[in-house]
């Protein structure tokens, strides 16, 4: 049996040039090479700061589809709310005039035709989820009354709605518009006569 004859190869001077054109551009290795366990440690902490900021933009994603679907569902919940501030003032319209008509005895037929139409509309504010605000005898709440005047009495605490001239509408979880209101005050001192 013959053994196949081994071949070496020899670099042509060309290729020797090139290597050592290579050699003599790549820079020389430092002398601050790294162990492998501050290469691992340098890895950690590498890592952690990347999950941390992966952390903090998901959550700031999260909050961000949140928001968007709160002011999504509060345009929807809330749409109309200015189309009932003006409902309510008709509503007004309407109270001011059974007032009047009620004076009158010989407007009976109005009167009745007018309560229908109150009624109804009144029905309407409500199926809408708009209720009027109780405020008579009641403390006097900043968020729900705008104090026109304040009046001593002697039959109220001070702090207590006394009047309404103008009542005030909610609409579900919110004020379309505060009562207007005359609250109690105390009654004022007598200065003593000297």
């Amino acid at each position: 049996m013959s053994k196949p004859k081994s071949k070496i190869e020899v670099a042509s001077p060309e290729e020797v040039a090139q290597y050592a054109t290579d050699s003599a551009t790549r820079e020389p290795e430092t002398s601050t090479a790294q162990t492998p366990e501050d290469e691992l440690t340098s890895l950690r902490k590498q890592l952690t700061e990347a999950q941390d900021k992966y952390l903090r933009a998901k959550a700031e994603a999260q909050n961000i589809v949140r928001r968007i679907q709160q002011e999504k569902t509060d345009a929807i919940c809330y749409g109309n709310a200015e189309l009932l501030k003006a409902v309510v003032a008709v509503v007004d319209d309407f109270e001011r005039t059974l007032e009047a008509a009620e004076n009158t005895s010989q407007a009976d037929a109005v009167v009745e035709g007018i309560k229908l139409v109150y009624d109804k509309l009144m029905k309407l504010l409500k199926d809408n989820a708009v209720e009027a605000i109780e405020s008579l005898g009641k403390p006097f709440d900043p968020t729900e009354h705008a104090a026109m005047m304040q009046q001593p009495s002697d039959q109220c605490e001070p702090g207590t709605v006394i009047q309404e001239v103008q009542r005030g509408y909610r609409y579900r979880d919110r004020i379309l518009r505060p009562a207007q209101v005359v609250v109690a005050s105390s009654e004022p001192q007598e200065s003593p006569k000297s």
